[in-house]
């Protein structure tokens, strides 16, 4: 008899081989049972398991869709889902969940998901994993680390045993990290970051870390987020929030250009005000050094927190219908108030003038107007555009890293030339705008005549700050209960789509289908890890 260690839980298996496959191909968690399906019946054990942060979850999350290919077993033993014996060291798994919290987030309710596949279980705020909890995973919090201690009065926690002098974890497994900072007045902002990743050249960077917290007396409680050199000079923009109470919430950095080829990034979590005595736990340090290098023709899956920029080399999919389109995705906005404009979601312009007419057609944040943008043109300023209060500080219509649909209709009157453009988000139309003159069609951009870009406007270093998923143009004019009924599934059906992504939770940023073969090395899977050059081992305290 051999048992299956799941989330702390411990449930009898009778036949590793069968039963392992079994589970990781065909078993699913629901209402709380693990269901462990045989050949010739069926048990289920009725188990309430203990809370999970981030990183547990990715991993149970990951080994109950069959994606990690790894199970652990009592004696310490490894299984890949056939049964197949896995040495420790080469124990990994192959896909990680973009768990950021929203207000709407499964995950902080009960239910883990994954795709469509859902784990329901008695999640409360944990603080850390237990030592004890030994499975060799490749998640984003790494298994060795360094911890130091600066002063008895400020000192990291690791299991709830506070550190006082220099000591070394080798740990396989996924730990949260407890901090506490003092209160006695030394002019220190206390607080961890991470040793430095060196990167490989001049590139897109970004960062994130979960936090979480129990309720605090403490009469200032932000906490700030940024990457640094080591000498804790800022490289990016500084995110101050508020430390979430009794719910992990993940805090991401916008990305941003880094001109430095071998730069040393450090991840800085601290508090915000010195001496403030702050209690708060990490988990999931990500430091990411995009792939795709400022205006590179090919594209590189990077992290979903940011979108490196995706261009078309053609935009031949412009030829059919007739003269109608319909621009179609998800996308999220991480941006805190950054004041850099013009940060665009999608963009297609000529490959060089079409006898005079120059048709192209955007939509950008405008983040210091804090609006949303979308208009057709000639190249000369002859068009029309439309705009929406698009903005967190403004308070509308949406919180940060909130997935939101994304609709923008153009609709060409084919004896004028004329046109009207429509904007809608999530379903409901916002705003609205009409072009008095003729102007060029967009189909003329097909043929070779024109390229495109996502997430950035011809590859500027001011990127999309978000997330983009599922990006489609479809050539007709979608009707309001067409867009509604995309927003009420979630996804397309019955439509000639041409860019998707597969499930918003599971897919990639942006992933190639039917025409758009031009978009250069893009899988369509992401197979592996969406993390790229992160090798973030230690974590030291940060003196200010």
């Amino acid at each position: 008899m051999s048992f299956l260690t799941l989330n702390g839980a411990t449930i009898p298996v009778a036949d590793c081989q069968e039963s392992v496959q079994e589970l990781g191909e065909r078993g699913r968690v629901f209402g709380g049972k693990y269901n462990l399906a045989r050949r010739t019946r069926k048990r289920k054990w009725d188990i309430r398991t203990p809370p999970l942060n981030p990183s547990r979850a990715r991993a149970i999350a990951g080994m109950v869709d069959g994606v990690g290919h790894c199970w652990r077993f009592d004696d310490a033993t490894l299984y890949d889902f056939k049964g197949r014996s896995l040495d420790v060291s080469g124990s990994r798994f192959t896909a990680l969940l973009d768990l950021s919290a929203t207000k709407d987030d499964p995950v902080y309710s009960g239910v883990i998901q994954y795709g469509r596949q859902s784990i329901k279980s008695e999640i409360e705020p944990t603080r850390y994993a237990i030592a004890s909890d030994r499975i060799s995973t490749n998640l984003l919090l790494a298994v060795q680390r360094k911890m130091q201690v600066g002063s008895a009065a400020q000192f990291v926690a690791m299991d709830g045993a506070a550190k006082t002098e220099d000591t070394d974890h080798s740990w396989a497994g996924s730990y949260g990290l407890k901090i506490v900072t003092s209160a006695a007045v030394n002019s220190t902002k206390g607080g961890v970051y991470s040793v430095g990743v060196a990167t490989t050249a001049a590139r897109f960077v970004t960062g994130s870390v979960y936090l979480y917290s129990e309720a605090s007396a403490a009469a200032d409680r932000t906490i700030e987020v940024y990457l640094s050199d080591s000498t804790n000079a800022a490289f990016s923009t500084f995110v101050t929030v508020a430390i979430p109470q009794d719910k992990w919430t993940r805090v991401v950095i916008p990305s941003f250009w880094c001109a430095l080829a071998s730069a040393n990034m450090n991840l800085v979590v601290r508090e915000s005000v010195a001496d403030s005595g702050l209690t708060w736990w990490c988990d999931g340090f990500q430091i990411e050094e995009h792939a795709t290098e400022k205006g590179a023709s090919a594209w590189v899956d990077g992290a979903r927190a940011s979108v490196d920029l995706v261009r078309l080399d053609n935009a031949n999919f412009f030829g059919d219908g007739d003269g109608d389109f319909t621009f179609n995705c998800w996308a999220s906005n991480s941006e805190l108030g950054t004041a850099q404009n013009d940060r665009y979601l999608f963009y297609f312009s000529p490959t060089a003038a079409i006898g005079g007419s120059n048709p192209r057609a955007y939509a950008y944040r405008d983040s210091s107007a804090g609006t949303l943008n979308f208009g057709v043109n000639n190249g000369a300023g002859d068009g029309a555009s439309i705009s929406y209060a698009w903005d967190p500080e403004q308070g509308d219509g949406y919180d940060i890293g909130q997935m939101s649909m994304l609709t923008f209709v153009v609709r060409r009157d084919k004896q004028s030339g004329e046109y009207d453009l429509e904007l809608w988000v999530d379903g409901a139309l916002v705003g609205s705008g009409n072009n008095s003159y003729e102007m060029p069609d967009l189909r003329q951009l097909a043929n070779d005549n024109g390229r495109g870009w996502l997430g950035t406007h011809s590859g500027e270093a001011a990127p999309w700050c978000g997330s983009i998923d599922d990006f489609a143009v479809l050539p007709f004019a979608a009707d309001a209960n067409t867009i509604a009924g995309w927003y009420a599934r979630g996804e397309y059906s019955d439509v000639p789509k041409y860019v998707a992504a597969g499930d918003m939770v599971g897919g990639d940023a942006v992933e190639v289908v039917g025409r758009l073969g031009g978009l250069k090395n893009a899988p369509f899977r992401d197979s592996g890890t969406y993390l790229n050059n992160a090798k973030v081992v230690a974590f030291t305290l940060l003196e200010a």
